[in-house]
């Protein structure tokens, strides 16, 4: 399912007009990062490959991903991977990509939900 539709879905099981939900996917041209993000990134990204795993379309990842200002060596959207976090498809392509062990991996979960996902394939969370 589309992730904007997963949104308009998930909004109207809540009892929120789904038209929210495309306000919502309106608006990621607005999202910045923390101020430190970037730095903090730029630092990594200087001697370490980093990427991004995400739930979002294809458009909307990449969109969001490209807002950080930094480049990412990957960005996996559940589009690309043909399945949403946490199931282990997204986590293995951006491996797959990078070209890296699990266990040379350190990923950085956005939510406590991510962690199970990521670590069943070996990476330190």
């Amino acid at each position: 399912m589309p992730y904007e539709s997963l949104v308009a879905r998930a909004a109207e099981m809540r009892g929120l007009d789904p038209a929210l939900a495309q306000r919502l996917t309106q608006a990621y041209s607005q999202l910045r990062p923390w101020p430190e993000v970037p730095g903090v990134l730029a630092a990594i990204a200087a001697t370490l490959p980093i990427g991004t795993v995400t739930n979002c379309s294809d458009e909307l990842g990449h969109q969001a991903a490209a807002l950080v200002g930094v480049p990412f060596a990957v960005t996996v959207t559940a589009q690309s991977a043909g399945a949403c976090k946490p199931r282990p498809e997204p986590y293995q392509r951006a491996l797959d990509t990078l070209a890296l062990r699990p266990g040379r991996v350190l990923f950085v979960a956005g939510s406590s939900y991510d962690i199970p996902g990521a670590g069943r394939l070996g990476m330190d969370v």
